[in-house]
């Protein structure tokens, strides 16, 4: 993605079922998509999520043992 970088966790009022984060995610990755460069590069990342008292939950569709599975499998847009 190149430099600078920034990060920005933006939040909003209206609270969504946590098992809908999964669905949300490939609405991101879609918005993503169209976001790119005309050559393709991604120039956006967003990661949805949730936050609870006891962790912090944001989508990916990267697999690492400390990812938590959401439902579906891997999802491959």
């Amino acid at each position: 993605m190149g430099r600078p970088l920034f990060r920005h966790f933006i939040t909003f009022e209206r609270l969504v079922p946590m098992d809908s984060l999964p669905d949300i995610k490939k609405t991101t990755n879609h918005l993503e998509g169209r976001l790119a460069s005309p050559e393709g590069n991604r120039r956006v990342n967003i990661d949805p999520g949730y936050l609870c008292l006891g962790h912090m939950i944001l989508a990916t569709t990267k697999s690492y043992t400390h990812r938590p599975y959401l439902r579906g499998g891997f999802m491959r847009i």
